[in-house]
């Protein structure tokens, strides 16, 4: 014989716990920052890439790669790597981040 209150009662407990582990995805992914990563900045570029820093700065906070917290929640961080140390960087990148 089948218990149509215990399987409701499932049914509930399993959507509740689905929609939470939802909701802390969601706070997750709003906590964690973007990495935008570079390799270089040509100096034909430079123009352009700091156009997307200043648009960057327009629509998130900056924050260094290594944060360890604590987050604001509903506000959008954003971090800027460089993969590797190329004398562009130092000489276009690093100008327009300062």
């Amino acid at each position: 014989m089948r218990n149509d209150k215990s399987i409701d009662q499932v049914v509930y407990i399993t959507t509740i716990l689905c929609k939470s582990v939802d909701i802390i995805f969601r706070v997750l992914r709003k906590l964690n920052p973007i990495v935008m990563n570079y390799h270089g900045v040509t100096s034909k570029e430079r123009n352009k890439f700091a156009r997307q820093m200043d648009e960057l700065i327009r629509l998130s906070n900056p924050v260094f790669p290594d944060i360890k917290g604590p987050l604001i929640s509903n506000h959008h961080y954003i971090a800027v790597t460089f993969n590797d140390g190329f004398q562009s960087v130092i000489e276009n990148a690093l100008p327009e981040l300062r």
